[in-house]
């Protein structure tokens, strides 16, 4: 019996080692940050999805209209029949690359989220700055396609993803200086960010008379 009680605290009190309490306790943490990041990620995409949504239904647009009526129907470029419309530069990449993309990026974007609220010696402070900052810059992509695809104010869209594009460049930024691997996991999307925008601008300056707001 005291063999079986030295052998229980000494699992219990072992420092290193995924069978120690402590080991555990860090292994949950570790997964929890990680849920935390997924979740954050993925809600922020299905609420992108759903305001564009709603905002078609309330509309009647022609993407809700049409075939089963789904979130996906209404807020892609492939299946979005006003944007398929829509006159495009040369460069403009086939309608399935976007979706294609996008959830590569947002991999790892819940990487970057993760490695940010794994990294010790920064404060909780400094985190919750940067996570904000985050947080913007989603929001203001959400400004976005609700302007773009939902009220398709082509012109008004250029605003918010000029937020959309800057605020990413400054969470880049802020990440660096907490974990530089954790903001070049955002770089991609910074990328891909750059080439949107000149793609809205495009779109705008090739279809002024699709513009809602002229």
């Amino acid at each position: 019996m005291d063999a079986l009680r030295d052998k229980w605290s000494d699992w219990f009190a072992r420092e290193e080692g995924s069978a120690g309490l402590a080991g555990i306790l860090s292994t949950k943490e570790s997964f929890l940050y990680a849920a935390a990041a997924a979740a954050v990620v993925a809600g922020s995409t299905a609420l992108d999805s759903f305001v564009t949504y709603r905002e078609k239904r309330q509309k009647g647009g022609e993407g809700v209209k049409q075939g089963n009526g789904s979130i996906n129907e209404a807020t892609s470029p492939a299946t979005d029949s006003w944007y398929r419309s829509l006159r495009k530069p040369w460069y403009h990449p086939p309608n399935w690359v976007f979706p294609a993309v996008w959830i590569p990026l947002k991999v790892l974007q819940t990487g970057a989220l993760y490695l940010l609220w794994t990294t010790e010696d920064v404060s909780l402070y400094k985190k919750a700055a940067a996570t904000g900052l985050y947080l913007v810059h989603v929001g203001l992509g959400t400004l976005w396609n609700r302007l773009f695809f939902g009220k398709h104010k082509i012109r008004k869209s250029l605003y918010a993803m000029t937020g959309f594009c800057t605020t990413l460049a400054g969470t880049i930024g802020v990440f660096w200086t907490i974990n530089p691997k954790a903001a070049i996991m955002l770089a991609p999307t910074q990328v891909w960010a750059t080439i949107a925008a000149l793609l809205n601008y495009q779109s705008w300056a090739l279809n002024p008379e699709m513009d809602v707001d002229g």
